[in-house]
Order: structure tokens, then C-alpha cells, then sequence
């Protein structure tokens, strides 16, 4: 809420607040973080610190500096949400029904799914990858985690990104 006033409004005292709470979610969150979030977080907020001392652009100013993805942060907050949505609705179900008919290999079923994501993608942007995971998850227990890690990556975010690369509704 805070930052919604803050980009109505712009009132350079609430974007010195949120730098000083986003410091403080950083530290306090980064214990709760898996290892790579950790080390890839903790390697850019270094970088960070070193261009600040470098630059001597050591003021009050950084905290400014904090604000620029706090849009960004915002979409994670509302993923779990949308999904609550999808599940609600039965879209995954419904999805999953119509991946899963004729599909009798691994092949077949990454046609299906990259098909459906880039689809998907195309109108729904952000939900979509909610929605595939949760349609695919059940047919793919059999294979192990690893596997469906790996199918997930490449069935999902290939046309994934592809989409969000050339799609007419990201102008």
C-alpha cells in the first residue's frame, strides 16, 4: 500500500521508507532464502555495495536506489493469489485434461505442454506458468524429480520466454 502512494504521490519520504524496509526484509528474509536465491541475491547486493563505494555515491540516495523493483516484488506477492484463482476455477484441471488426452510418450506431452505455454503465455502472461506446472505435475510423479525439473525448464520456459521475447502484447 505504501508504495502505491509512494508512485501516486511521489513523496521522497515514503521512498526513504521503503529503502529502509526493503533493507529490512533483505536481512531479515535471507536465512529463509534456498542457496541459490541466497548466493545469487547476496553476489548482486555486493556488486551493489561495491558500485556505491566506488561511484562515492554514499548517501541518503541509496535508499532511493531500493524502489526500482519494488514493482517487480509486488508480482511475487500476487503469484500465490492467482493461483488460488486457477485452482479455484479448475483451470488446471480442465487444462490437464486436455494435454493428457492421446498423449502417450514423454515427446508427445512436451509438444503439448510448450504449445500450451506459449498459448497461455500470450493472454496470460504471468499466470501462466502456475497453471501449466500444476496441470503437468501429476503425470510427470512417475519420472523423479530431477526429470520433471529439467521437462518443466525446457517445456515451459522455452516458449515462455519466447513469448515475453517478440509477443505484440509486451509493446
Amino acid at each position: 500500500m505504501l508504495y502505491l502512494v509512494y508512485q501516486l504521490w511521489n513523496v521522497m519520504l515514503l521512498g526513504y521508507i521503503l529503502g529502509v524496509l526493503s533493507i529490512v526484509v533483505i536481512i531479515s528474509t535471507v536465512n529463509k532464502a534456498p542457496l541459490l536465491y541466497r548466493s545469487v541475491g547476496l553476489v548482486f547486493l555486493l556488486l551493489g555495495i561495491i558500485v556505491v563505494w566506488t561511484e562515492d555515491l554514499l548517501s541518503l540516495n541509496v535508499l532511493m536506489h531500493f524502489n526500482s523493483l519494488m514493482g517487480l516484488l509486488a508480482l511475487f506477492f500476487v503469484l500465490p493469489f492467482m493461483n488460488a484463482i486457477i485452482r479455484i476455477g479448475r483451470y488446471d484441471r480442465t487444462l490437464s485434461r486436455m494435454i493428457g488426452k492421446k498423449t502417450n510418450d514423454v515427446g508427445t506431452l512436451y509438444k503439448k505442454t510448450s504449445f500450451a505455454t506459449y498459448v497461455l503465455t500470450v493472454f496470460l502472461n504471468v499466470a501462466t506458468v502456475p497453471i501449466i506446472v500444476s496441470s503437468v505435475r501429476d503425470k510427470l510423479k512417475d519420472f523423479g524429480t530431477a526429470f520433471s525439473q529439467v521437462f518443466f525448464t525446457h517445456s515451459i520456459l522455452r516458449p515462455y520466454a519466447l513469448v515475453l521475447f517478440w509477443s505484440p502484447t509486451e509493446i
